[in-house]
């Protein structure tokens, strides 16, 4: 496919999504509303953070939940959990520091980070 129509089509799903988001009543111009979106970090790396974003980015949403307790681990490393006899970390986390990045990439994005 050639670059112009792949831009083309990229333009015309986003037009489409940002018409879907206003029909359903969220627009980017409604400040006086807290909207928010409730996520939880599977990502591996900052390129698939920074793609989740692009993504909230569409859903003219300014606060993002980041679910830093699942499955009875967290996704920093917790001196409290470890005290209680809990994994002090979610293992798939071990490696990369997934709540640092999601700050970093927020303030990116002007967003906030609950």
């Amino acid at each position: 496919m050639n670059d112009d129509v792949s831009k083309n089509i990229q333009g015309w799903r986003e037009e489409h999504r940002a018409r879907w988001w206003r029909w359903r009543g969220l627009s980017s111009s409604d400040k006086n509303e807290f909207k928010g979106v409730w996520v939880l970090p599977n990502q591996k790396s900052s390129e698939e953070i920074a793609q989740a974003f692009d993504s909230i980015q569409h859903m003219y949403v300014d606060n993002i939940f980041l679910e830093v307790f699942f499955n009875g681990e967290t996704i920093y490393k917790s001196d409290v959990a470890k005290e209680y006899g809990l994994p002090e970390q979610n293992s798939q986390y071990v490696d990369f520091d997934v709540l640092g990045e999601w700050l970093k990439i927020a303030q990116l994005y002007d967003k906030n980070i609950y």
